[in-house]
């Protein structure tokens, strides 16, 4: 019988689940079936009842339910709530301002402003040559820990963060546009496409990106110890 202290420990998610693992796993990346519920059906829902009903009010509801919901599913697992309560935060902001405006807009609002600050702080830390992803990097994978006492680990994560703020840059050019407009139907659709597609492939492309730098560090550090060792076992025989 296992006790609970050897019990596995469940698969990383997420950005660690990116960095740690040697193939790359689209649902553990987005964070499981649970991660792809809480960031893709509250929006969801929005764009299909505003879009059937042109009624703010109960779409906006509805998606706060489902935020609200995910998070008692949370508690009542004993699983990690951040996730769950940073979402909903977004989402009831968004929901109050869709609401008072009498605007389905307004829904998209505080996400087109997050996307802007994700933006321009990844850009930022790469203008002053500390990029964020590889802090991040560093963070949840020991084997990278030394990546900026190396020019090829600066580079490495220089060019991820570049990817990711990239992105919100993206998010931010097309969405901008179509809300200023008051397109919130082609709003909804657009930050449904861009949001688990888009980053599902950004983060692929990071997880190669750190992958391929590992691979070579672990090379590199085999290499320089059959070249330390072999001298010594020369003079031996």
């Amino acid at each position: 019988m296992t006790s609970p202290s050897s019990a596995p420990e469940p698969p990383a998610t997420g950005l660690k689940a990116s960095f740690t693992s040697d193939d790359y796993s689209v649902m553990n990346a987005i964070g499981g079936v649970r991660g792809l519920i809480e960031s893709v059906l509250p929006t969801l829902l929005f764009v299909v009842l505003f879009l059937f009903t042109r009624n703010v009010v109960l779409a906006s509801v509805a998606s706060l339910g489902v935020v609200v919901l995910a998070l008692v599913w949370r508690i009542a697992t004993k699983s990690q709530v951040t996730p769950a309560i940073s979402g909903a935060i977004g989402i009831a902001l968004g929901a109050f301002i869709a609401v008072k405006s009498g605007d389905g807009s307004g829904f998209y609002l505080p996400g087109l402003i997050t996307n802007a600050v994700y933006a321009v702080g990844l850009i930022v830390s790469i203008l002053v040559k500390h990029p964020a992803v590889g802090y991040v990097a560093a963070l949840v994978d020991p084997r990278v820990s030394a990546w900026r006492t190396s020019r090829e680990g600066r580079r490495t994560y220089t060019y991820a963060t570049l990817w990711y703020a990239g992105l919100f840059a993206l998010k931010v050019a097309v969405q901008a546009p179509l809300y200023f407009a008051g397109f919130t139907d082609a709003l909804g659709i657009a930050k449904l496409i861009m949001g688990i597609p888009a980053f599902v492939a950004v983060t692929y492309v990071v997880f190669l990106q750190h992958r391929a730098l590992v691979k070579r560090w672990d090379s590199d550090a085999t290499s320089a110890h059959i070249e330390a060792t072999s001298p010594k076992e020369s003079k031996r025989s």
